[in-house]
C-alpha cells in the first residue's frame, strides 16, 4: 500500500496537506509549519532546521508500521525512522497545537483546522492493518510535488505551493 502526502498549502504555523491512498484521495492532513527538512539532507542539517514540537517531519519516503498509542489506548498508523523525529503518527486532532510534530488527518472545512479526524484515522487504521495481513510492505512519501496523477500539462508541478498559493490569493 502506498500513502501520498501532498503538502498543498505552507502556512506561516501549519502545513495542509491531501492524503491519497494508492492513488485515490482520501483525506486532508494538517501538520506543524514546513521549515524545508529532507531526508536527503544531514541529519545535522536537519536538527538544526528543526523547532521542536513546531516542524513537520522532513520530506522523505517512510515505511508506515501500527502503534498502539498507550496514552489514548488506540492503535494508529506510525512513520519509521524519520531522520531527526521520533514517534512520529497519524492521528486526529483540530489544529497545530495537536500535531506535536505527527500528521493529522480529517477534512480541512476551517481555516487552519481539520473535521472528523477520528473517523479518518479510524478509517485509515483499518486499510493499513488489511494491506499489512496481505502482506504488504506500507508507506507514505511525503512530498511538495502534485501527485503524478493529478498533474496536469502546461502547470509547473515542481513550483510548491506557498509560492503558488500566494499568486492565487487562497485563504487555506
Amino acid at each position: 500500500m502506498k500513502l501520498y502526502l501532498f503538502r498543498k498549502f505552507l502556512k506561516e504555523k501549519y502545513t495542509i496537506g491531501k492524503l491519497y491512498v494508492d492513488g485515490k484521495y482520501y483525506c486532508d492532513t494538517l501538520e506543524d509549519k514546513d521549515r524545508s527538512l529532507s531526508a536527503s539532507l544531514t541529519l545535522e542539517r536537519n536538527k538544526k532546521l528543526k523547532v521542536y514540537g513546531q516542524t513537520a517531519i522532513p520530506i522523505g519516503i517512510y515505511h508506515v508500521s501500527l502503534h498502539r498509542w498507550t496514552k489514548y489506548n488506540v492503535v494508529v498508523p506510525k512513520l519509521e525512522n524519520v531522520p531527526a523525529f521520533e514517534g512520529i503518527l497519524i492521528h486526529n486532532g483540530k489544529n497545530q497545537d495537536n500535531t506535536e510534530g505527527c500528521i493529522l488527518v480529517g477534512k480541512n472545512t476551517v481555516v487552519g483546522g481539520l473535521t472528523d479526524g477520528r473517523v479518518y484515522m479510524h478509517g485509515l487504521t483499518d486499510m493499513i492493518r488489511a494491506a499489512i495481513r496481505r502482506g504488504e510492505q506500507v508507506t507514505i512519501e511525503v512530498t511538495w510535488m502534485r501527485p503524478p496523477w493529478e498533474m496536469r500539462a502546461g502547470t509547473n508541478n515542481s513550483v510548491p505551493s506557498k509560492l503558488l498559493e500566494n499568486e492565487r490569493g487562497n485563504k487555506r
